[in-house]
Formats: structure tokens, sequence, C-alpha cells
């Protein structure tokens, strides 16, 4: 079902460019690719906190900067693009 959510949300993201997303991802900082990093490795907003000593609190307002710079309504949606957006990068 999640994944459905996701297909579905990068359909109707389909006008933003590929070179948007790119642009969207390689604007990130240092620090929200950290965060970015540990969510994609399937680190709960508690444990990404205690290990790049923050508060809870403030990654659920990195988790929100990440969905809105990269135009993603949901997590599972951020996954998806970033994947995507790594994917090409690599030239794959």
């Amino acid at each position: 079902m999640a994944d459905k959510r996701a297909h579905n949300g990068l359909r109707r993201r389909a006008a933003r460019s590929r070179e948007e997303l790119i642009e969207a991802f390689d604007s990130l900082s240092p620090r929200e690719q950290q965060v970015l990093d540990l969510l994609l490795r399937g680190f709960l907003n508690k444990e990404i906190a205690h290990h790049l000593e923050l508060s809870p609190r403030t990654i659920e307002d990195y988790r929100a900067s990440l969905k809105r710079k990269m135009g993603a309504r949901t997590s599972a949606e951020l996954v998806t693009l970033v994947t995507a957006v790594r994917h090409h990068k690599s030239g794959n």
C-alpha cells in the first residue's frame, strides 16, 4: 500500500524535472544529508537523535525540511525520490 502511494506521488510530481530533483538533492545541507542517510537505513527519529546528539524534535524538523525541499508529501515518497536521484547520479 505504501509503495502504491509513493508511486502515485511520483506520478503527481512527474511535471517536476529530473534536474530540479537533482538540484534539490544537491542543495541539502551536510546535516540534512546525515539525517537522510540514517532515515534511508531505517533509523527512527529517536535513534537518529541519539546518534547525532540532537533532540527528537530537531530530527522531526529535519525530516519536514527534507520532504519540503524534495517535494515529497510522505516519508515513503521522500525515500523513493532520493533513491531515484542517487540511482541517476550513479549513472545507472
